[in-house]
């Protein structure tokens, strides 16, 4: 019973099975309790149990998963949202207060992790080790998750977000295709070897120096920032593979809508002959 109680922490919810009188279980938890041992296999135990009235037990997924790496023994948040946030570390859910958050741990070699739950739009944790992060949040998010030791993240499910600062991580790729909300992407110095940035037709600014891109991946992005028709905007891909001589027009239209666009050009090398006649006479 009292591993039962210790499990509970007191306002964890459980469910009871009342007998004859109730068709369903009750749910209920226990804010405080006593315990004293008399001897061996005798024990007195005495419990406060409250009845929770709306008869709920607090599930769902949260709406983001931080993990950092092994070997620090803090992790710093701004998170923001609407209405109440939440966060669990594995002792169950607890009220976020203030934008402002210290998550801590001891330094030992187990990786840590935060989970968050509510409508979360502002979540930054900048040079914190993070190396793992998943978004589940349909509000209008800015993320800044730069400077940390990502090599993977999951964004598909967040396809809402307005602005997103990757930068000074170890992602092998971008995929934000259809995230028609999204204006400002940062993915600077990244191992990026893929970019899908398709269909986001509020998109103006494009911060992607600094990975390998393949050739057809920055021709494929550079005509879709085209092809969504907006102005003023900014675009880097100095770093991967040139444009091809098919991006030049795109990259020309761009230029003429007040882009700046930044890229390599390294048209393929077509070699050249000539021809000789030589007059031998006596």
């Amino acid at each position: 019973m009292m591993n039962f109680l210790e499990s509970k922490l007191g306002y964890k919810r459980f469910e009871y099975q009342i007998p004859e009188i109730y068709n369903r279980p009750k749910t209920f938890f226990a804010p405080t309790w006593t315990h004293k041992w008399n001897y061996k296999d005798s024990n007195d135990l005495t419990i406060s149990v409250t009845e929770d009235p709306f008869g709920m037990i607090p599930s769902g997924k949260p709406n983001a998963i931080i993990v950092q790496d092994s070997g620090r023994s803090s992790l710093g948040l701004l998170v923001s949202g609407k209405g109440n946030l939440f966060y669990d570390t594995g002792n169950g859910k607890t009220l976020i207060s203030g934008i402002s958050n210290v998550f801590s741990w001891p330094s030992t070699n187990i990786k840590h992790s935060v989970k968050l739950y509510g409508r979360i739009v502002g979540l930054t944790g900048v040079n914190q080790s993070i190396t793992r992060a998943e978004l589940f949040t349909p509000e209008n998010l800015y993320l800044n998750l730069s400077g940390n030791s990502l090599r993977n993240i999951n964004l598909y499910s967040s396809p809402n977000a307005e602005r997103i600062n990757l930068a000074n991580n170890m992602i092998s790729g971008l995929d934000v295709n259809g995230f028609e909300n999204l204006r400002v992407v940062d993915f600077t110095n990244n191992s990026g070897s893929y970019i899908n940035i398709g269909g986001c037709s509020s998109l103006t600014g494009v911060y992607a120096s600094g990975n390998i891109f393949p050739q057809t991946h920055v021709d494929g992005s550079l005509m879709a920032l085209d092809s969504a028709g907006l102005s003023s905007g900014h675009v880097n891909f100095i770093g991967s593979s040139g444009v091809s001589r098919n991006s030049i027009e795109n990259i020309s239209s761009l230029s003429g809508k007040g882009w700046d666009v930044f890229y390599h050009y390294n048209p393929a090398f077509i070699p050249t002959t000539t021809s000789a006649c030589i007059v031998t006479g006596k």
